[in-house]
C-alpha cells in the first residue's frame, strides 16, 4: 500500500472512532461513510469541533428537521468541515428552504443543500436540476424517486445539454442493466445519472473493467448501493488494474481493523469502503464534470442513506413477520 493511501485509511479509522463518541446509537452504516466524507477536509478534525458541530446544528434546526435523525452526523461533517462557520450553516439552511419549493422536503433534499454552497450559481443548478428530474421520472416512473434528487442537481453541473444528458444516462443505463447481472435497478439508475455528466462511454467502459478485474481477483463486488462508489473510480483516476490493486491494499488494511472482523461488516461492504478510500485518496484528481470532492461524498452519503433505508425496511418486516 502506498503511503497517501496508507495515511488515508488510518485517518478514516480514527475520524469513524471519534464520530461513535459524539454521536452514540447510529447506523452502522453511515460512520464509516461520513468518516470518508471528512477526509475531503484540508485540516483535521478533532472530537471537540465535531461536538461543537453537532450542537450547533440541534441550536438551529428543530426536533422535526431534516436536518436530524439521519442527516444529523452528516450535517455535522459538513459543518465541521466548513469550519463550524455558522454563516454556512444557515447558507445551508436557507437553501433547503428554497428547494422545497422545487423538490419537497427529505433527507436527501437535506443532502443536497449541504453540497450547493461549494458549487456556482445554485439557482440555475436547482433549476435545471429540476428539469432533468422531470424527465428522469417520465423515462422510468418505477425507479425515480428522493435519492434521485441530489444525482439531478449533480448532472445540472454538467456542460453537456439536456437532451445528451438524457440520452448518456439511458444509454448508460441500458447497458450497465444488461452487462452487470441481478443488479438492482434502483442502483443501476443512480450509477448511470451519475456517469452520465462525465465522459460518459468511457466511464462505463472503466467501470465495467473494475468489475471484471474484481472478479478475476476473485472478489465479488456488491449490486446494489456500492456499485455508486465505484461510480465514482469509474470517472476519473488512474488505469482499473491500478485502482483494483489500491482497492485489495485497502480492503486488506480494513480486514484487520475493528469493526471488519467476523461479526463487522460483510465483506462485501468492506470492499465498498475500500473503494471509497481509494477515491478519496484521489480527492485531488481534478475532473472536467463536477468537483471530486462533492461528488464523492454526496454519492457516498446517498449510499448510506439507502442502506439504512432497506436495514431497517428489512428489520420492520422481519418484525411483522414474528
Amino acid at each position: 500500500m502506498n503511503n497517501t493511501l496508507l495515511a488515508t485509511s488510518q485517518r478514516m479509522i480514527e475520524l469513524r472512532d471519534i464520530l461513535k463518541k459524539v454521536f452514540r446509537f447510529e447506523s452502522s452504516y453511515i460512520y464509516p461513510v461520513c468518516a470518508a466524507a471528512l477526509l475531503q477536509s484540508e485540516e483535521p478534525l478533532s472530537e471537540d469541533e465535531l461536538t461543537r458541530a453537532r450542537d450547533l446544528v440541534r441550536q438551529s434546526t428543530g426536533i422535526f428537521s431534516n436536518f436530524r435523525s439521519m442527516m444529523l452526523m452528516p450535517t455535522a461533517c459538513y459543518l465541521a468541515a466548513h469550519g463550524n462557520d455558522t454563516a454556512y450553516l444557515h447558507e445551508a439552511l436557507d437553501l433547503y428552504e428554497r428547494l422545497k419549493k422545487t423538490f419537497r422536503g427529505s433527507e436527501y433534499t437535506a443532502l443536497l443543500s449541504l453540497v450547493l454552497p461549494d458549487l456556482e450559481d445554485a439557482d440555475a443548478l436547482i433549476a435545471r436540476g429540476h428539469e432533468l428530474y422531470r424527465q428522469m421520472n417520465k423515462a422510468h416512473p418505477l425507479l425515480t424517486g428522493s435519492e434521485d434528487k441530489p444525482a439531478a442537481v449533480l448532472m445540472a453541473a454538467s456542460t453537456k445539454s439536456d437532451e445528451d444528458l438524457m440520452r448518456d444516462m439511458e444509454d448508460a443505463y441500458r447497458r450497465l442493466k444488461s452487462s452487470i447481472s441481478f443488479a438492482d435497478s434502483n442502483s443501476i439508475q443512480t450509477l448511470a445519472q451519475m456517469l452520465a455528466g462525465g465522459d460518459t462511454s468511457a466511464a462505463v467502459d472503466r467501470l465495467l473493467a473494475l468489475l471484471d478485474q474484481l472478479d478475476h481477483a476473485g472478489r465479488k463486488y456488491g449490486k446494489s448501493y456500492e456499485l455508486s462508489a465505484l461510480g465514482v473510480l469509474a470517472l476519473h483516476g488512474p488505469e482499473p488494474q491500478q485502482i483494483v490493486e489500491d482497492m485489495l491494499e485497502a480492503d486488506a488494511f480494513l480486514r484487520e481493523q475493528k469493526g471488519y472482523g467476523f461479526f463487522g461488516y460483510s465483506a462485501r461492504t468492506r470492499l465498498m469502503h475500500a473503494a471509497m478510500l481509494v477515491g478519496a485518496d484521489l480527492k485531488h484528481t481534478q475532473n472536467p464534470y463536477v468537483m471530486t470532492s462533492t461528488i464523492s461524498m454526496v454519492i457516498a452519503m446517498n449510499a448510506a442513506m439507502c442502506a439504512i433505508a432497506a436495514s431497517s425496511a428489512a428489520s420492520s418486516s422481519s418484525s411483522s413477520s414474528h
